[in-house]
């Protein structure tokens, strides 16, 4: 009976240590995967640990639609490519085949996701937020890409979807201040384009 009192014991502390961790105060250590919010922003990132924070060149960084700062990947050793290059990439690329769904997918997340796998290949990119200016009056706020090709120069690629809907690969070709913001499918001529705005203001984020 001895030893079977002892058996009982041992297997009680196995018990004991095989549940967890404990803080000092006896209390159960969980990990949370999701980033903690604090006063000064958020800490921690669904990417690599040394993604930076999307900092315009005013200092205001660039938020998510439920408002926490973003960050992206950049990748030292990307490259500029080609055009063709490019298009290539965009073709393999599925981050026009997400959902835009308001209050949680939008704009921003689309050309963070593409800036993030244009870099870990190799591409060097740049996410743009752009202001364009509604008929009546009003300003609406815009993300897209931007890539420098080694043959074309400066290109503007807008992922984008509809409300609900999938994106769609589309270039911006007359891209300014003043100019009608006018994406135009890279691959399916058949898609109708019309203007989202005028251009009032923009910011080129490498």
């Amino acid at each position: 009976m001895k030893y079977k009192g002892l058996l009982f014991t041992a297997f009680l502390l196995l018990i004991f240590f095989a549940i967890g961790d404990n803080d000092d105060s006896g209390e159960m250590v969980y990990v949370s995967p999701y980033p903690v919010q604090t006063i000064d922003g958020f800490l921690g990132s669904s990417i690599e640990p040394d993604a930076d924070y999307i900092i315009g060149s005013n200092g205001n960084y660039l938020c998510n639609s439920s408002m926490q700062e973003m960050t992206y990947y950049n990748n030292p050793e990307a490259t500029d490519v080609s055009y063709d290059d490019l298009k290539q990439f965009l073709l393999s690329d599925k981050t026009d085949r997400n959902i835009y769904t308001p209050g949680s997918y939008v704009c921003i997340d689309y050309a963070k996701e593409l800036h993030d796998n244009a870099e870990r290949q190799g591409i060097r990119s740049a996410i743009v937020s752009v202001d364009l200016k509604q008929s009546n009056g009003s300003i609406d706020h815009h993300a897209l890409n931007a890539f420098n090709t080694t043959d074309r120069g400066m290109v503007y690629i807008d992922t984008t979807g509809h409300i609900n809907s999938p994106g769609i690969d589309t270039i911006v070709y007359d891209f300014g201040i003043g100019k009608q913001y006018i994406p135009k499918t890279v691959f399916n001529s058949r898609y109708v384009h019309f203007s989202m705005g005028e251009i009032v203001d923009y910011d080129v984020i490498w």
